[in-house]
């Protein structure tokens, strides 16, 4: 675990203690917000796969908030008026605390999904410059209708994230890879993924850094996954 002193803003100001899904308070129940969560899944029966004329992507009303559901998958997450999930999303953005708020200023999200990341980033860099890219177009358009996709001033790119780490040129502060495909008895990363991380790192500029949320994968290109996402200087 890491403790990190913040800047901004006043939720965070004190001292952000960064663990994974930040899971470890455990209310009086014995469940921590991730259990509880996993609970409400299975409530939904989100893991069992879609019924019949279900759609493929859709809004559940659970305790915890608004669950975006793609393909079966519990893919973001929003709790109206709250910048935190609770949950894996809140591990992905927290290392940028490490970052100080001037090497904030450009942040790349592929795997935009519902914004759950993209929340706590302009949450942690008001001013940063924040580039979603998000492959399915039902995503965005559930997105922007029911997770306020378009009030965090995002730039939001609606393509393949390996597209556009080759013909984008611009270079990043922060970079979060959360891409995943397949439905919820198949998803995993793509198989370009362990090509894709090279990319990432020329996309970063000196010193930055990111997250990257991943599965067991095997070996590609001679690789072991994952690796750090991290350029140093």
């Amino acid at each position: 675990m890491l403790l990190v002193e913040s800047p901004s803003p006043s939720s965070f100001r004190t001292a952000l203690l960064v663990i994974l899904c930040g899971c470890f308070h455990v209310p009086s129940d014995g469940f921590t917000p991730a259990a509880h969560l996993q609970r409400a899944l299975h409530r939904l029966s989100l893991c069992a796969g879609q019924s019949s004329g279900e759609p493929r992507v859709y809004v559940e009303t659970i305790d915890e908030g608004q669950a975006l559901v793609v393909d079966g998958t519990f893919a973001s997450l929003y709790r109206p008026g709250k910048v935190s999930t609770n949950c894996v999303w809140d591990a992905l953005a927290a290392p940028m605390l490490a970052l100080p708020q001037e090497r904030r200023r450009r942040v790349l999200l592929l795997g935009l999904g519902g914004g759950s990341v993209a929340r706590i980033v302009r949450a942690l860099a008001p001013e940063a410059e924040i580039v979603g890219v998000e492959l399915d177009e039902e995503v965005i358009a559930v997105a922007r209708e029911h997770f306020g996709l378009d009030d965090m001033a995002l730039e939001i790119i609606e393509g393949d994230a390996l597209e556009f780490l080759r013909s984008d040129s611009r270079s990043f502060d922060y970079i979060v890879d959360d891409v995943f495909i397949g439905d919820c008895d198949t998803v995993r990363r793509p198989d370009w993924f362990p090509f894709a991380i090279d990319l990432e790192c020329e996309r970063l500029r000196t010193g930055g850094g990111g997250g990257r949320k991943t599965l067991p994968q095997p070996k590609a290109g001679g690789r072991d996954l994952p690796r750090p996402l991290r350029r140093g200087g």
